[in-house]
């Protein structure tokens, strides 16, 4: 073999420990904050999702009273529940939320039968707006 190409094998093995270390520290970097990245997310998603709960079981009920017997009932309406629920949204979901929630509020005190349709769709609509994460 010539002395050149021993003379350069040399010097790439001389350098070999540092680059597998420096492989090393940026694979525990980007693990280390794929990690955190993942656990902030499951942390919201949690917290989303014991928020929206309340309102999500008030509207199945809401449904199955309004498909089952045609009346529903406004009792114990969870209106904190909406408000830390609409914070949480993005600002589009948030306006289709509100304006889901307004129309299902006037729709329930005009109390006719023609509005029942239009009512068990926007129901149906905020539980899917709204469905656990």
């Amino acid at each position: 073999m010539p002395k050149e190409i021993v003379e350069v094998d040399q010097h790439v093995n001389h350098f070999l420990p540092l680059i597998a270390f420096g492989w090393t520290v940026i694979a525990f970097l980007l693990g280390h904050f794929m990690g955190h990245r993942s656990a902030i997310n499951r942390d919201k998603r949690k917290e989303f999702n014991e928020t929206v709960e309340p309102l999500l079981e008030y509207y199945e009920e809401y449904f199955i009273q309004l498909r089952e017997s045609g009346y529903y009932s406004t009792t114990e309406f969870p209106i904190l529940a909406v408000g830390k629920i609409a914070r949480r949204l993005s600002r589009r979901r948030r306006k289709k939320f509100n304006r889901v929630v307004n129309d299902i509020i006037t729709l329930g005190k005009l109390n006719n039968e023609n509005e029942k349709h239009i009512l068990i769709i926007k129901v149906k609509e905020i539980c899917n707006l709204i469905s656990l994460k």
